[in-house]
């Protein structure tokens, strides 16, 4: 990057603001040499300025032909830093600018709009004409070089930017696959558990019985928390939000607060108030609606899946 700073410290150029397309281009003339302000045109255009100095600051095409300059435009009280671009290389620049990225219609149309005329206006800005050259200069070897060297370093970004996506889709795609897999393991877990169950429950039923032998009888309190269990299991629920789902939910279906009846009378647990109060029926129709058919369908999932 060309430094005129010290020298425009102690001597500031002043801004000239052209119209063009509804906008001000700072434009500078300085040496004989015209600048434009670059600030200014990306604000216009909706563009970081700060990562379009680091563009140009990086671009071959561009070497020597940026600089800053402290700059006094008109109702300035004091001179500013500005980084400029010189005027044959803006032309090159707005190139290099991907319209299709912006979103807006309205700004692409401006670059557009940039793109095709703010080099001429600036070109006879600087020779001081207001007609355009009759006879456009003729590209040297070493702009033509420039020129393919610009078309190079914006299809390496365009790469590098399609690179860095394929990478992010990539890693999405791999946690996507193992969430997949790791609940596709956990159905098969639960169908086996339940298949397991059923036939330890054909085995018991035709096991015989002795008739001196009293048959073991499920309590309605075991069988509850049972049910509460395999569904914490299967779905990597904690026992008390599952309880407290549970309890909720006889609250709303039958405007039974067990909660506050437990409080008031000091009573150990929720499932003693269950059963002082009788309310078993109700207690195994909410856990059959919201515990036992999820579970129904995870199994039954598990088995489509496995099968």
């Amino acid at each position: 990057m060309a430094e005129k700073t010290q020298e425009n410290q102690a001597h500031p150029v002043r801004a000239e603001l052209i119209p063009f397309a509804g906008d001000l281009l700072a434009a500078i003339r300085d040496g004989g040499q015209g600048w434009l302000g670059i600030n200014r045109t990306c604000e216009a255009l909706g563009l970081n300025g700060n990562a379009q100095k680091q563009r140009l600051e990086r671009a071959s095409w561009a070497q020597g032909r940026t600089c800053m300059m402290h700059v006094q435009a008109d109702g300035d009280d004091r001179p500013r830093p500005v980084f400029c671009l010189s005027v044959d290389r803006v032309a090159m620049w707005l190139a290099t600018i991907d319209a299709s990225r912006i979103k807006d219609q309205d700004i692409r149309a401006k670059i557009a709009k940039y793109q095709n005329e703010a080099a001429d206006v600036l070109d006879r800005w600087v020779r001081g004409s207001k007609e355009p050259s009759l006879v456009p200069a003729r590209p040297s070897k070493v702009s033509s070089l420039a020129v393919m060297q610009s078309m190079l370093d914006a299809l390496r970004e365009q790469e590098e930017r399609i690179d860095e996506h394929d990478q992010r889709f990539g890693q999405v795609e791999s946690q996507q696959s193992e969430l997949a897999i790791a609940q596709a393991s956990q159905a098969v877990q639960v169908a086996g558990l339940v298949k397991n169950q059923e036939a330890a429950l054909k085995e018991a039923l035709a096991a015989p019985i002795p008739e001196t032998a009293p048959v073991p009888e499920i309590s309605n309190r075991t069988r509850a928390v049972k049910l509460v269990n395999q569904y914490c299991v299967a779905f990597g629920q904690d026992q008390q939000i599952a309880w407290r789902m549970v309890y909720g939910k006889i609250k709303d279906h039958y405007s039974i607060d067990v909660y506050a009846r437990a409080t008031n009378r000091r009573a150990k647990s929720k499932m003693d108030i269950i059963e002082q109060d009788k309310l078993w029926p109700q207690l195994f129709a909410v856990l059959d609606q919201y515990i036992q058919k999820p579970l129904n369908k995870l199994a039954e999932s598990g088995v489509r899946r496995a099968s």
